[in-house]
């Protein structure tokens, strides 16, 4: 039997950080609902928020240190079409000295909520001048624990 991933459980209510999205007509493929690349970009627009959020984008700007992307996945859970209105929604995971984990959910904006997909990623703080993994602040690291899965699940 195949593994149940944690995220497939998720509500909305269970993460910190929403950014509203839509399909756009261009967003489609031949096959009539939205290619999955597109929704790397929702992630990605609701990660942007999450490190603005942080103090991330900040840290970025004063001493070029700042978040790059080292892996990241998703599960397709149901097709999505157009229209459709979309609630993002990210957190923390895991965070450790250099690295923190995000987890995602992207749900259709219905009385129902249903996850049309959910997906994770793995952001390492990096130091864009020495080109070299660096340490995570210690506020930014709290921070970051504070907008975790453990905060929000109920």
């Amino acid at each position: 039997m195949a593994h149940k991933h944690p995220l497939f459980e998720a509500r909305p209510r269970h993460f910190p950080i929403h950014v509203n999205e839509h399909v756009r007509w261009g967003d489609l493929d031949a096959f009539g609902h939205v290619n999955n690349t597109i929704y790397f970009q929702w992630f990605e627009s609701a990660r942007m928020e999450f490190l603005q959020r942080t103090g991330f984008m900040d840290l970025m700007h004063d001493r070029n240190i700042g978040p790059i992307l080292a892996h990241t996945e998703c599960f397709f859970r149901r097709p999505l079409g157009h229209p459709c209105e979309l609630l993002v929604a990210t957190r923390s995971g895991d965070v450790d000295a250099r690295r923190f984990a995000m987890e995602y959910g992207i749900f259709e904006r219905t009385d129902e909520m249903p996850l049309a997909a959910c997906g994770t990623g793995i952001v390492v703080c990096y130091d864009y001048n020495e080109r070299c993994k660096a340490q995570i602040p210690e506020p930014l690291r709290q921070r970051l624990l504070e907008l975790g899965s453990s905060d929000h699940d109920h």
